[in-house]
């Protein structure tokens, strides 16, 4: 019961937060300080009864299981973290999602998994997603304000598209076969792992205020908005990676 009411809080002080700075910027102070404490209040109320600050429901575990030899993953958040990874090969996916249940499906030996996150009441629960290596998954993320982030390392994948608007991206790069992946970002900071027996070919677009940052000793620069590594063709995976950036850092390493 504590937990719901802390919810219940948590809410409660997010609006009056935002709406006693919202009074305050209109010059209307003595109302807006009065909207403002009640936030700060509830907030205080919300951390008192659950010893920390709690947002929203935590996420449940799902197992997804069955015969499969390809999936696809797609995921839409608002403002939850959202994790993908690799699980055991008993299973499709191992998942923890909330509120409410992922849809999944299996249609002539393909697997779809879906994490939707409706806008409202919008979800902060942290998401995991993770997946059989012997499965080849296309994956499509996108998020809002939540970060993404993908460990590739040990999946079989043929695509994958990560998007953000004002949230973070971090990518490890597959470590076998070839992957073509896209990462694009609004108003958030890239950040990209190349693997030492992972070979790419990296093109990057970034508006005016994105900056970028090579740490991979490995890549070279042939022109300057393109990057890649000299043992592409002999590698044991061949990624091509284009980033979007309009505003943050784009880091390779």
């Amino acid at each position: 019961m504590n937990t719901r009411i802390a919810q219940g809080l948590w809410w409660i002080g997010l609006i009056a937060f935002v709406a006693g700075i919202a009074l305050s910027l209109a010059r209307i102070p003595l109302v807006g300080g009065l909207v403002l404490g009640t936030g700060m209040v509830a907030l205080g109320l919300n951390t008192l009864l659950a010893g920390d600050l709690t947002m929203g429901p935590e996420g449940r575990p799902f197992s997804v299981r069955g015969p499969v030899v390809r999936g696809h993953l797609e995921v839409g958040a608002v403002l939850s973290d959202v994790s993908v990874g690799v699980c055991g090969p008993d299973r499709i996916a191992s998942l923890i999602y909330g509120p409410g249940k992922p849809g999944f499906e299996v249609s002539e030996g393909v697997a779809n998994v879906r994490l939707k996150q409706p806008a409202f009441p919008p979800a902060l629960a942290n998401w995991r997603a993770d997946l059989a290596n012997n499965v080849l998954w296309d994956i499509r993320a996108a998020s809002w304000l939540g970060s993404l982030r993908l460990d590739l390392s040990q999946l079989r994948l043929e695509k994958v598209s990560a998007t953000t608007s004002l949230g973070r991206v971090l990518v490890t790069c597959p470590t076998r076969g070839y992957v073509q992946l896209m990462i694009k970002a609004g108003l958030g900071d890239i950040e990209v792992t190349i693997p030492e027996q992972t070979g790419v070919k990296v093109t990057v677009k970034r508006g005016k205020l994105a900056s970028l940052t090579v740490k991979n000793p490995r890549l070279s620069a042939y022109r300057p908005d393109r990057l890649g590594t000299p043992d592409y063709d002999l590698s044991a995976a061949q990624v091509e990676i284009v980033i979007e950036s309009q505003m943050g850092d784009i880091t390779l390493a």
